[in-house]
């Protein structure tokens, strides 16, 4: 062989551009760091050990609750407690990490800053915001799955339906993954590490207390007269009302007498008044974007008791929530009477039915939010790799 050839052959192979990472190798990288840090596997503990502890806080509250109202069903309640518990770590500890992604090396050690520099010259920008945004997932999941046994404990436990565990699981894991997004895409646009978590932070205040704080103004802004129409439901025996005869000389709108003479079931006389209400109908969309209000939307909904309310948290949000919906009504008939099912039009589940889930909304819009922090955080490694930018 010529030994000319072979010089040249040599300098052309040590001159070659490397060739660049994808984003895959980019997230494998990060995670085999993150993973090999100490000061990780210590978190992961301690984030196991504080679930476990508000998982018991939860369930003693609503024993304590249940005693205290004469009974029911807790497991559901116990359930989506700890559902609402994960999504509240997330909320809380996410952006710490997830907004410094792309600003500081995705790993905590001495290497990071090298590691970080390394990564840059090794790859495109567009792999590098969306390796990191694959290794947060995969982290942000790593924390989902430690909390998934304590979930799976406490629905079997409580007698949770498949469906409501299969549904809450789905759209949590869905939640988590677009916060992430978005932290991570917040910190592509700032360069600062400690300004892009304080920016992530404010953006995750914003959907969680934010849409409740614009929600409660706007609401209140607009005010309007409505009237009420109600009536109760009481039983009397015989001793007290002897028919139905006497229960309508007495004023009741609906009677029906016991099979077997003892009593007699009266509807109370329908009462109205009129009051003035905020026009909450306005700005309840607002709280569609609310992660815990996406979440207990999106989850398939039980209930209980003869009143069939609420058997947990996910209930109790969306059902404020749809009330919201109709406030903005002029009329409102409240009829707590059982005959005849006169009661079935004003129960929970019949409010659920006339009214719009919200769900679907507020994820498009996180997502949308996400799709553009990280679009604008690609955009500016672009820039950031032709032009680096001069250290202050």
């Amino acid at each position: 062989m010529d030994t000319r050839n072979l010089r040249d052959d040599r300098r052309e192979t040590a001159g070659a551009t490397p060739r660049q990472k994808g984003a895959g190798s980019v997230a494998g990288d990060r995670l085999r760091r993150r993973f090999a840090s100490r000061r990780f596997l210590i978190l992961l503990g301690v984030y196991a050990v504080v679930l476990l502890v508000l998982t018991v806080v939860s369930a003693v509250v609503a024993w304590a609750l249940s005693a205290l109202s004469g009974g029911g069903d807790t497991g559901p309640l116990i359930y989506s407690s700890v559902v609402f518990w994960v999504l509240l770590l997330a909320i809380v500890a996410g952006p710490a990490v997830q907004g410094r992604a792309l600003n500081v090396s995705a790993l905590v050690g001495r290497s990071a800053e090298h590691s970080s520099s390394d990564e840059a010259t090794a790859s495109s920008p567009a792999a590098r915001v969306f390796g990191a945004l694959l290794a947060e997932w995969v982290t942000s999941l790593v924390f989902v799955g430690i909390a998934v046994p304590v979930l799976l404990v406490a629905a079997v436990a409580g007698g949770v339906a498949a469906h409501v565990v299969i549904g809450s699981l789905g759209i949590l894991i869905a939640e988590v993954l677009v916060l992430g997004a978005i932290a991570v895409g917040v910190s592509g646009l700032v360069a600062r590490p400690g300004r892009s978590v304080a920016v992530a932070y404010a953006v995750v205040a914003g959907l969680t207390i934010g849409t409740i704080l614009v929600f409660a103004f706007v609401g209140n802004l607009a005010r309007h007269e409505v009237v009420t129409e109600n009536r109760g439901v009481s039983w009397s025996s015989t001793e007290l009302v002897a028919d139905c005869d006497e229960a309508f000389a007495e004023g009741a709108s609906d009677c029906v007498e016991d099979a077997d003479g003892e009593g007699v079931t009266t509807c109370e006389a329908w009462q109205r008044t009129t009051s003035e209400r905020a026009r909450l109908d306005l700005a309840w969309w607002v709280l569609a974007a609310n992660p815990f209000v996406l979440v207990a939307d999106a989850t398939p909904l039980t209930w209980q008791g003869s009143m069939q309310s609420p058997a947990d948290l996910f209930g109790m949000v969306t059902s404020g929530v749809r009330q919201a919906q109709v406030a903005g009504e002029t009329t409102e008939i409240l009829d707590a009477c059982t005959i005849d099912g006169q009661h079935e039009a004003t129960t929970v589940p019949a409010l659920v039915d006339r009214t719009a889930a919200s769900w679907y909304l507020g994820l498009l819009a996180q997502a949308v939010l996400a799709a553009g922090l990280l679009i604008g955080a690609t955009s500016r490694e672009q820039r950031r790799t032709a032009m680096p930018e001069r250290t202050s």
